[in-house]
């Protein structure tokens, strides 16, 4: 019951970085082969073989775009796009303890609905960068 994600989460944390995500991005990027051959009904069971999400604190999150707590879906998108970088000076705790919230659900029988707390917790499209 509850979500059940392709492989087990690798996530970082850190307290200092670079001053864009763009940045840390590109450094994932690069150490991490992806197929090529993905559609939009298939990109949730990819399994990442590197960093599911790293988030800097007062930086912004990075998070590999098969993520269950997601501000872009599959559908509105390239399918090649594999990552998903925000610049925010806050939320990035938030959604770390909402992906270790849900990443445990699937051990009970309920889900967790996050939508309520997110409350005004909003991203700006020009804070959003894909690629």
């Amino acid at each position: 019951m509850g979500y059940q994600p392709p492989n087990i989460f690798n996530f970082v944390f850190a307290y200092k970085g670079p001053a864009n995500m763009s940045t840390v991005c590109d450094w994932v990027k690069k150490s991490t082969p992806l197929e090529s051959d993905v559609s939009a009904s298939t990109h949730k069971a990819i399994e990442n073989p590197s960093v599911d999400a790293v988030i800097v604190l007062d930086r912004g999150l990075m998070y590999f775009h098969n993520m269950p707590i997601n501000f872009v879906t599959p559908q509105t998108i390239d399918p090649a796009v594999r990552w998903v970088a925000v610049d925010i000076p806050s939320g990035g705790l938030l959604y770390l303890f909402l992906l270790l919230t849900l990443a445990g659900s699937g051990t009970s029988s309920v889900w967790l609905d996050p939508v309520p707390y997110l409350g005004d917790f909003t991203i700006q499209s020009e804070n959003l960068h894909l690629y």
